[in-house]
Order: C-alpha cells, then structure tokens, then sequence
C-alpha cells in the first residue's frame, strides 16, 4: 500500500509540476518555446503518467481480466454440459417421437383393418338379411297368390252352385222333384 500511495504522490507532483511549468512559460514571454520540446516535455509528463497508472492499476487489471477469463471458461464449461444435456434430452426425444409415430402407425393400421372388416362384416350380414326378407316376401306372395285362387275358386264354385241350382229350378216343377227324390231314396236303400 505504501508504494502505491508514494507514486500517487509523485505522479501528482509530477502534474503539478509541469502545469506550474508550462504557466510560466506562458507568462514570461508570451510564447510557447520551441514546439519540438514541448511536445517532448508533454510527451515525457503523458509517459510517466501512463507509467504511474499502469504501475498502480496493473495488478487490479491484472486480477480482473484473470477473473473474467475463468468466468468465461465456467460459462464455456456450463454452456458446453447444457448442450450436451440439450442434446441428450433431444435424442431422447427423438426415440420416443420414433416410437410414438411408429405406435400410432401401427394404431391406424390395426383400426383400419378392423373397419374394414366390421364393413365387410356388416354387407355380408345385410346380403343375407335382405336374402331372407326376399325369400320371406317371395313365401308371403305364393301364400296370398294361393289364398286368393282358393277364395276365387270357392267363390265361382259357390256361384256355379247357386247358378245351377237357379237354373235346376227353373227347369224341374214339383213332380219332377218328387221322382228325383224317390230315385235318390231307392239308391240309399239299396246301399244299405
């Protein structure tokens, strides 16, 4: 502490010195003196100066820029182990994707064959249902198709009967009956 604190002074000194200097030759008369040695005297003033400050500051730029360089190395160091954790976590996320598409393909896959099925299912079940009701409709036609010829059919026998009958009447009187019915008891008797 003691050397730093004996070059501030002089470096002051040195200041003061050279300020006090250059008043004085300003004052005398009136001129600068010659450039060349001005510049030099500046020159050599500027030197010690800088010497003084480089002296004093040397070992705190010294410590800082060490200091900042290890920062620099951890955060290089920090940010080299990120990024290689970043890269790990992104392969795993990969894989997993991988397997995640690979999963879904196969969910596709196993429910798009099952529809199919389920519709190959379903038209099969609806060939055979509409078969039956063919089949059915056919039966119900033939039944109805007999139910009508025999409703026809006892129909005309009925008017046939009746017809006949109208015109046996008109055609037998009472004592024409009455032989037929004889006839017909002469037969019941001889059958029995």
């Amino acid at each position: 502490m003691k050397i730093k604190t004996i070059a501030i002074t002089v470096a002051s000194l040195l200041l003061t010195i050279a300020v006090s200097a250059f008043a004085e030759e300003h004052g005398e008369g009136g001129h600068m003196g010659t450039p060349v040695a001005y510049l030099i005297y500046g020159f050599i003033n500027f030197a010690i100066f800088l010497g003084l400050i480089i002296f004093l500051a040397k070992n705190k730029v010294n410590d800082f820029y060490k200091s900042r360089a290890q920062e620099a190395r951890a955060m290089v160091t920090e940010a080299q182990k990120l990024l290689a954790e970043a890269k790990a976590l992104n392969d795993k996320a990969r894989v997993r994707k991988d397997a995640l598409d690979r999963e879904v393909d196969s969910i596709l896959k196993t429910t798009e064959e099952g529809a199919k099925r389920q519709a190959d299912e379903i038209v099969s079940q609806a060939k055979v249902q509409a078969q039956r009701l063919v089949e059915t409709a056919k039966a119900t036609v033939e039944a109805e198709t007999l139910k009508a010829i025999e409703e026809i059919r006892g129909g005309m026998v009925e008017k046939t009967m009746k017809m006949a009958e109208e015109r046996i009447k008109s055609k037998i009187d009472s004592s024409h009956q009455r032989a037929l019915v004889g006839e017909y008891l002469n037969k019941l008797e001889e059958v029995n």
